[in-house]
């Protein structure tokens, strides 16, 4: 059981890692299609930190009263509907700039188009916040005996999912395009969210 809780928890570490680090090659390559410059690319950016630090301490709050395997599970659902939403927000925006050609429309457009993807950073990185912060915790309360063991083997899961999404996403991109890209992602998360429910509540 040790063996099976704790490659759960890796693999749940390795996942949600390497889903959002499929973004640093993907999503700076259309934000430059779209003439956004780097000021407002940076905000974009920093709104995923920025979720990650606030929701931190209402995530770790709501594993005493739901349990970590709902607030994982709440996480990886979160993120695969926010990575469906990303699919299509440039292609909303396009669509809208073709129906209403002129400069003031496209000023617009861009500035919804920050504020979309702003604020979806900003829950990724909250979702990523709840992800972390129960396989953490998970790991400490279910393995006292054994628990730098168990977190050293999260730690290099989380190192090895940093590692492999920047060389998924970059595969993804060059072969499907962002937006088939960003829907195989999300499929990846949704099953990886079922999975997780059903192992982590029997166990």
């Amino acid at each position: 059981r040790w063996d099976r809780r704790i490659l759960s928890l890796s693999l749940i570490a390795i996942i949600s890692n390497a889903s959002y680090t499929t973004i640093a090659p993907i999503l700076p390559l259309e934000i430059d299609k779209h003439h956004i410059s780097e000021r407002w690319t940076s905000i974009i950016f920093l709104a995923f930190p920025i979720g990650c630090t606030v929701v931190s301490f209402l995530a770790a709050k709501r594993l005493e009263e739901v349990g970590a395997e709902k607030v994982m599970t709440f996480g990886m659902t979160l993120m695969s509907v926010l990575f469906y939403f990303l699919s299509y927000v440039f292609q909303l925006v396009d669509g809208s700039s073709q129906l209403m050609n002129d400069e003031q429309t496209k000023a617009t457009d861009r500035s919804l188009l920050v504020a979309g993807l702003t604020i979806t950073q900003f829950f990724i990185g909250a979702s990523m916040s709840m992800i972390t912060t129960g396989y953490y915790s998970t790991a400490t309360l279910i393995f006292p005996s054994a628990k730098e063991s168990a977190l050293s083997c999260i730690e290099t899961s989380v190192g090895l999912g940093y590692l492999i999404g920047p060389i998924i996403g970059s595969a993804l991109y060059d072969e499907m395009g962002y937006q088939s890209a960003y829907r195989c992602v999300s499929f990846v998360v949704m099953v990886m969210a079922s999975i997780l429910w059903k192992f982590l509540t029997a166990h």
